[in-house]
């Protein structure tokens, strides 16, 4: 079978044209090929993200809805949006992914303005999706262990916290400081929150 699934790889690498996306949607179907074996040539068609996605691991379907979204494939109504959103809602698979609560925010806020944060991708974001990534953020609480000791939180609030982003994300040092705040809050039995900010 490994060997099998090298040669669907060397085949598929070499398909770059619109002539190649009913061999190549085969070969992702039949070997499970992930959509990073896929040439970028190819990654433009509506059809091959289609044969992707049913596929998809949790954080590759998240961190390509921008893409799948303005090639038209997840758009309201449509298969594809039924799918993301299932799968958003699907705690067993959030748990197996091991995403962090704040990727799931950082990627519903890229989603949600509709534009990546680099290059030129632009795209109409499905409301039912950025519901989903929503609930999914809260839904990834579940996954953080707590320490099981007491916590003290002290949340700066001063006007410099929405000056800066955290890690060349879109999430402002103000968002990010609060949405740890809520995950602690939500996992930790023995939690108090203050704020402070400069005097």
């Amino acid at each position: 079978w490994v060997l099998a699934t090298i040669w669907a790889f060397e085949r598929v690498r070499r398909m770059k044209t619109r002539a190649d996306i009913a061999a190549l949607c085969a070969l992702v179907a039949d070997y499970g090929l992930p959509h990073e074996c896929v040439p970028t040539e190819m990654k433009q068609f509506p059809k091959v993200w289609e044969t992707l996605l049913p596929h998809m691991g949790f954080t590759a379907m998240v961190r390509n809805l921008g893409k799948m979204t303005s090639l038209g494939l997840v758009q309201p109504f449509s298969e594809a949006a039924k799918h993301v959103v299932n799968q958003l809602g699907n705690e067993t698979a959030l748990r197996r992914a091991c995403i962090h609560p704040l990727a799931v925010l950082i990627a519903q806020k890229v989603y949600a303005q509709g534009h990546g944060e680099k290059g030129d991708l632009k795209w109409k974001p499905v409301a039912k999706i950025i519901d989903a990534l929503d609930a999914a953020f809260y839904a990834t609480f579940s996954s953080v262990e707590p320490c099981g000791k007491p916590v003290l939180l002290a949340l700066d609030v001063s006007g410099s916290m929405d000056g800066s982003m955290i890690a060349g994300s879109c999430l402002s040092a103000r968002e990010a400081s609060a949405a740890m705040a809520l995950v602690t809050a939500a996992t930790e039995p023995d939690c108090e929150i203050i704020a402070f900010s400069a005097g």
